[in-house]
């Protein structure tokens, strides 16, 4: 099963997963990364896999994570879905995967991507994030 959803531009990071690693609400028995570059990326893909804190890592790309999100979402086992921008949930969810049925979706840093516009803090959104096609960010 999906037990958390977070969106955060830097992906998968040691400190968070180490933070909440051991909070029984947060417990994971794998982390699913859910972006095209990374997963494109050997050295990357890497990096990533060691900020597992000793669980499983898994990177997809957009394709591919539609079945295994799927897969993840009627396992037994516990897993967290890290994307790096509201965006990938956006078409994730229009091509049909649950993610966006989360209760909660956390949401980390989000980058400046080329047109976004600061939300306040760390928070970025495209036009496109913030007109609200999608209900669950509108």
């Amino acid at each position: 099963m999906i037990t958390f959803t977070r969106v955060d531009q830097r992906g998968l990071i040691d400190q968070v997963v180490l933070k909440w690693i051991n909070e029984p609400q947060y417990k994971a028995d794998g982390y699913i990364v859910v972006d095209d570059e990374i997963a494109a990326s050997e050295s990357l893909t890497a990096v990533y896999k060691d900020a597992g804190g000793g669980a499983s890592v898994y990177i997809y790309s957009e394709s591919k994570a539609l079945s295994k999100l799927s897969a993840a979402e009627e396992s037994r086992k516990s897993y967290w879905v890290t994307v790096r921008s509201p965006s990938v949930l956006q078409r994730l969810g229009s091509q049909g995967a649950d993610v966006l049925a989360q209760k909660q979706i956390v949401l980390g840093s989000t980058g400046k991507e080329p047109g976004a516009i600061q939300v306040t803090g760390p928070w970025h959104y495209t036009a496109e994030e913030l007109k609200g096609d999608c209900p669950e960010f509108g």
